[in-house]
C-alpha cells in the first residue's frame, strides 16, 4: 500500500511539473504556484518519494527520523501556506499528500513486517 502511494505521489508531483512548463496558462495549471521556490521543493519531494518507492523496508531508524521530521516540517509549511492563502490548492494538496506517505513510511517497524510474514507463513503452511 505505501508503494501505492508513494507512486501516486511521485506521478502527481511529475504530473504538476512537466504541466507548468508546458501548459502555464491551462485552466488546472491556475491551480498551482509556479514560483521557483514551490518548484524546487517539488523536485525535492519528488526525489524523496522516488526514493522510498526504490528502497525496500524496513528502512533504518536514522532514515525514519528523518521522514518523520520531514513529514512534520512539509505538513505544518503546507497547511500554513494554505491558510494564508499563499498556497494554490494543487500544490497545497499534494504536499499535505506527501507529508502523510512520508509520515507513514517513517512509522514503519520491523515487527509489521515480521508479523506479516508470520502471518503470511502461516497461511501459506494451513492452505498445504
Amino acid at each position: 500500500m505505501q508503494k501505492f502511494l508513494h507512486g501516486c505521489v511521485l506521478a502527481f508531483l511529475v504530473f504538476l511539473m512537466i504541466g507548468n512548463l508546458l501548459y502555464p496558462n491551462s485552466a488546472l495549471m491556475q491551480l498551482t504556484h509556479y514560483g521557483s521556490l514551490v518548484l524546487t521543493l517539488r523536485a525535492v519531494v519528488a526525489l524523496g518519494a522516488l526514493v522510498l518507492l526504490c528502497t525496500r523496508p524496513p528502512r533504518t531508524v536514522a532514515v525514519r527520523i528523518f521522514l518523520g521530521v520531514a513529514a512534520g516540517v512539509l505538513l505544518m509549511w503546507a497547511a500554513g501556506e494554505l491558510y494564508r492563502d499563499s498556497l494554490q490548492m494543487l500544490d497545497g494538496l499534494v504536499f499535505l499528500t506527501a507529508g502523510t506517505a512520508f509520515g507513514l513510511a517513517a512509522l514503519e517497524s520491523r515487527e509489521d513486517y515480521r508479523r506479516a510474514v508470520d502471518v503470511l507463513g502461516a497461511v501459506a503452511t494451513a492452505a498445504a
